[in-house]
This record gives C-alpha cells, structure tokens and sequence, in this order.
C-alpha cells in the first residue's frame, strides 16, 4: 500500500469514529453516514471525510 493509501484509510477510520460516537453508528452505517453527506453536499466521500474530520478537531 502507498503512503496516500494509507493516510486516506487511517482518515477515514477517524471520520467513521467520529460519527459512530457523536450518532451512535455501527462501523457499517457509519461509513454509509459519509457516503449520505457527500450526496447531500454534492462532494467527495473524500471531501465529507475531511469536513467530518476538521469538525471533529475543532477546525
């Protein structure tokens, strides 16, 4: 796996905790969680993991 890989697998882990803890998902419905807010944002899954992230840090 590359670095860029990697990274992205470990961010979105992050975003899925982040939702699974503040709204109380499972992992499965978690990420099905980020896949709803890209559509309804009309983004990236990728830029909705970054969004969910900064949120989570306070950005």
């Amino acid at each position: 796996m590359t670095e860029d890989a990697i990274q992205s697998r470990e961010t979105i882990s992050f975003a899925r905790g982040v939702l699974m803890a503040c709204e109380y998902l499972d992992p499965d419905n978690a990420y099905r969680r980020l896949i709803e807010l890209a559509q309804h944002s009309r983004t990236s899954v990728r830029q909705a993991v970054a969004s969910t992230t900064q949120t989570a840090e306070g950005g």
